[in-house]
């Protein structure tokens, strides 16, 4: 039986997924170009399960001091759940009934919902233990699955088994007590609207679109300062931050960050796992007003200085301090531990077989965890960018979210027209 034990990393989310009510399910919602017949569709899924450790995975416990990964689950043991959905679809309601269905991850790391109308699959949803399987790792599925429809032939034999992140950038020389959660001074945090426990929270998005034109343009102006996108998306937060009730003129942020590539031997692009690091951004009140040029150069100096701490993850765990923490986690709080969370989870165009195969894409962990006022997921399709808000009721209303939102993204249309954040 091929089996490993987990990571740090992994093993905390385990913990957290399991005592708050599966607040690291992650759902990514997929609407296909044209819609696929369901029969061809579900034809491809299980050599895509075969070939994928992860896919094939779930967690074990291991004498109530490790967690570890069994990879022997067979594709029939796998919920491919059909949905028809009308003309009135609504991804934000759907989002919402999607995150309430808790995975068994100690049965299974993923479930497949195809959305269908008029005899056609016209949306796909994939709900994922977010230990085993990061955002990144959902769109590799989402373009196995779009190359396969378009005739691209995979072998179904399964790839090795993957590193954990810890041992991949261990291995590389990176090492030490970088906390995947890093907290904020009490000065910085905010305040939940309504404390409530994990089981009494309800995760919910609010979907936003930037259009390819406007992208286009946001690229030229981030190139012309010498900066990369990634600076704008986490600029364009300060000022709409400041429409978040209970906001201290600090602006605490978490970045996400791939780490495939630092680890060694490089952990290839197509693989399916958990790879993601932490970089903590913190823009100080007497920074609110700066001009959009000195805000979005002071983020990209932090997201540089940044990555390299969140390389520095610590290699071994101890399994009741992580069943500690996530209690906490899971437990109900006055302020927000850590800041809004920002993720550039990739271009679709660069993954997808045919570059054109999916229009919109959302992705978001459930919030139930209560670790973040806000998260914001960022998805570039041929279409533009799709931004997907989450947040977690009564942490945060869904008022707060959605005027979050419009801010937001005015200030990246904004950036994007001339250079000005609102």
């Amino acid at each position: 039986m091929s089996e490993r034990p987990q990571g740090p990393q992994e093993a905390l989310f385990t913990e957290i997924f399991l005592q708050s009510s599966g607040a690291v399910q992650l759902t990514v919602l997929a609407q296909l170009t044209d819609p696929a017949d369901a029969a061809e569709l579900l034809a491809v899924l299980p050599a895509i399960h075969s070939r994928h450790p992860m896919l094939h995975g779930r967690a074990e416990q291991r004498e109530a001091t490790e967690w570890w990964w069994v990879f022997d689950v067979a594709f029939e043991d796998i919920d491919i759940r059909r949905v028809t959905i009308d003309d009135d679809f609504d991804a934000s309601d759907f989002y919402e009934t999607e995150a309430s269905l808790t995975l068994d991850i100690l049965s299974v790391n993923y479930r497949v919902t195809l959305l269908t109308r008029d005899s056609g699959v016209n949306w796909i949803a994939l709900t994922v233990n977010h230990a085993a399987i990061d955002g990144r790792s959902s769109l590799n599925v989402l373009s196995e699955i779009d190359g396969a429809l378009a005739g691209k032939s995979e072998s179904d034999t399964s790839l090795p088994i993957p590193l954990s992140a810890e041992d991949g950038l261990a291995a590389a020389g990176y090492s030490g007590h970088s906390d995947l959660l890093p907290p904020v001074s009490a000065g910085a945090m905010w305040p939940v609207a309504r404390s409530a426990a994990s089981g009494e929270r309800r995760a919910g998005i609010v979907v936003r679109c930037l259009s390819a034109r406007d992208v286009a343009a946001l690229h030229r102006q981030m190139h012309h300062q010498g900066l990369h996108l990634a600076a704008a998306f986490a600029a364009a937060i300060v000022p709409a931050s400041r429409t978040f009730p209970g906001a201290t003129g600090w602006t605490p942020m978490l970045a996400t960050t791939d780490v495939r590539g630092d680890c060694s031997p490089p952990v290839p692009t197509e693989t399916i796992g958990e790879y993601v690091g932490s970089i903590t951004l913190l823009i100080k009140p007497d920074h609110q007003h700066d001009s959009p040029r000195q805000l979005a150069d002071l983020v990209s100096r932090q997201l540089t200085a940044g990555r390299r701490n969140a390389l520095d993850m610590v290699e071994d765990y101890d399994l009741a301090t992580l069943r500690a923490q996530a209690k906490t986690i899971g437990s109900p709080q006055d302020s927000f531990p850590h800041g809004i969370c920002v993720s550039d989870v990739g271009d679709m165009s660069r993954l997808a077989g045919r570059q054109v195969g999916f229009d919109q894409v959302l992705l978001m962990p459930a919030q139930r965890h209560g670790a973040h006022p806000l998260m914001v997921v960022i998805i570039t399709t041929t279409t533009g960018a799709h931004l997907t808000v989450g947040y977690a009721e009564p942490l945060t209303s869904a008022d707060t979210a959605a005027n979050f939102a419009d801010a937001y993204v005015a200030n990246l249309r904004s950036l994007a027209r001339d250079g000005h954040l609102q």
